[in-house]
């Protein structure tokens, strides 16, 4: 890095007097900051990539993280940093996040999604030439079902202050998406695919939901999870009937009441399913569920 001495410095210039500069005081995000910075400087001395990304929402503690992937293929710049003596481009496979950005509670409209992403491809690019060359040069985006993949096919938008307004005028037929205005598209040469394993996940979700016994099973499998994912009847069953800890700790830790064909709550109610549906059988017993304890009801 001897060519961009400093940048941990520039790093700490950058926060302005106030900042909680006790954040910085892991290594991850001092290595995570630095390489922002050092490959700010590669894209300014000319290096130039061509590469895909892979965007996806998770929910962590409560708040709505929006995370992107972005697989590049780099050549180096001008600068003579990326090359070799013969002048031979030294090109180089790599993959990065893009820096996480929050959603906060909830949020989950493709606006605020563009929103974040937007602000985030200019830290990562560091001046609007650079920003303008990355967003030309994003050949592919693998997304789930979601809302994410709408941003394959999202008008440009300049800043992010300018995301509803562009919305607006796009939705109401104001601004045209056509072949021979490539300019107009975020990414104007980007393809969206959906990730493999979603493609199988809609395919099995339209074979099973095809099955003559779907609505049977899908009723009692939305009675169960209502009734082990509510707190107060799992509670009652516990207390009840399974007076084993072993046989207990089967029906903690249960976050959805409902059936949802996302994959995650869908993997996540079988898996647990699976495990204490026996049990649940066994132990399940309506007179003791309902008898009074002798306290008002």
């Amino acid at each position: 890095m001897a060519p961009h001495r400093g940048i941990l410095r520039q790093l700490d210039d950058a926060l302005a007097p106030g900042d909680a500069l006790v954040t910085l005081e892991r290594t991850s995000l001092k290595v995570d900051a630095a390489s922002l910075l050092w490959e700010r400087s590669q894209r300014a001395a000319g290096y130039e990539t061509v590469g895909s990304m892979s965007i996806d929402a998770s929910v962590q503690g409560g708040w709505d993280y929006l995370v992107c992937r972005s697989d590049e293929l780099q050549k180096g710049g001008s600068d003579g940093v990326s090359t070799y003596e013969d002048e031979t481009p030294n090109s180089m496979w790599n993959k990065d996040l893009i820096p996480l950005g929050c959603l906060g509670l909830g949020a989950a409209d493709i606006s605020h999604k563009l929103r974040v992403l937007v602000h985030h491809a200019k830290l990562k690019t560091g001046s609007d030439r650079a920003l303008e060359n990355w967003r030309w040069t994003r050949i592919g985006l693998v997304t789930d079902q979601g809302t994410e993949r709408l941003l394959a096919d999202s008008p440009n938008i300049l800043g992010i202050q300018d995301v509803e307004q562009v919305l607006t005028e796009y939705r109401a037929g104001r601004l045209e998406l056509l072949p021979s205005k490539p300019e107009n598209w975020l990414f104007p040469r980007l393809v969206g695919v959906t990730g493999p394993l979603h493609i199988a996940w809609n395919a099995y979700e339209t074979a099973v939901k095809g099955s003559a016994k779907w609505d049977e099973h899908e009723t009692f499998l939305r009675s169960v999870l209502y009734f082990l994912g509510t707190k107060a009847t799992n509670q009652i069953f516990l207390d009840k009937c399974v007076p084993e800890l072993a046989e207990r700790r089967l029906f903690r830790g249960w976050k959805h009441h409902v059936i949802d064909w996302k994959w995650e709550y869908m993997e996540e109610a079988y898996q647990k399913l699976v495990k204490a549906i026996d049990c649940f059988f066994r132990r399940f017993d309506a007179k003791k569920f309902l008898e009074n304890d002798g306290e008002d009801s």
